[in-house]
């Protein structure tokens, strides 16, 4: 049988750690620790500790020399647990706001590099534009992926933009890294996010934010219209139930609505 390459081994050993401590929540010593990976030199398991340290998923008490889960993995975590939970919690103010809007409503998550719609209430308008459950759509271009965009680090959102071409997907889509940037500063001030046929001819996409305990954006909310109906008045008003929609399933989700 193949023996794992370096890689795989050091995964597989930072999991095993990660399940070692998760049972221990008053914390390991590095004693405790390494008696359970007899096969680890002592200097690798100091790495491996000092490496999980610096990335947040463990943390050293100095005081009484133990190792234990750190923010970064209980963030990490509850991340995970906010996509399964919050399509269900979602639901019945999605279709609220379907009733009020008559337009349709999309719930986005983010996955990758793109956005993902989990759930969606159809609206009563007899034209409309359906997109599928599962769908995913670039970020740089619709309005839920820009609001992602838009509450990434400097860190993350630098780390996109050099490696995501913004290629044209419409003549309204932006193109200009620079002109990406100050467009999101104005999103993360407005807690807003409008889409105007960027991603598609002849579809307004109005999204806002569901936010986790954490301050972090867990998913989106998205009313899409044909560019026909998105008169200055009627945006106006969809910009409105949206945000207060979005506050609503945030508060139920145990978040931080944003204070703009």
């Amino acid at each position: 049988m193949a023996q794992p390459d370096g890689t795989f081994r050091t995964v597989s050993r930072i999991f095993a750690v990660l399940r070692l401590l998760s049972k221990k929540t008053e914390g390991l010593s590095f004693t405790e620790i390494i008696t359970q990976f007899e096969d680890i030199p002592k200097s690798s398991m100091h790495n491996l500790l000092k490496q999980m340290h610096a990335h947040g998923y463990v943390c050293y008490n100095d005081r009484a020399k133990t190792y234990s889960i750190g923010g970064g993995m209980i963030e990490l975590a509850s991340s995970i647990v906010h996509h399964f939970t919050v399509k269900p919690l979602a639901r019945p103010y999605l279709d609220t706001l379907g009733i009020q809007t008559g337009e349709d409503i999309y719930l986005g998550i983010l996955s990758g590099e793109e956005t993902v719609y989990i759930d969606n209430v159809k609206g009563t308008h007899p034209i409309r534009f359906d997109i599928p459950v599962g769908s995913r759509r670039q970020l740089y271009s619709t309005a839920t992926g820009k609001l992602f965009l838009a509450h990434m680090s400097d860190h993350d959102l630098s780390r996109y933009l050099e490696n995501k071409p913004l290629v044209p997907l419409t003549k309204r889509t932006i193109t200009e890294p620079s002109e990406l940037k100050e467009h999101l500063k104005a999103i993360r001030s407005a807690g807003i996010s409008i889409s105007y046929e960027e991603n598609m001819d002849g579809i307004v996409g109005i999204s806002a934010p569901i936010m986790d305990e954490f301050g972090r954006m867990a998913a989106g909310i998205v009313i899409s219209v044909p560019n026909d109906r998105a008169v200055p008045s009627q945006v106006a008003f969809l910009v409105q139930h949206v945000k207060e929609t979005a506050g609503q399933i945030t508060r139920r989700v145990g978040g931080k609505v944003p204070t703009c």
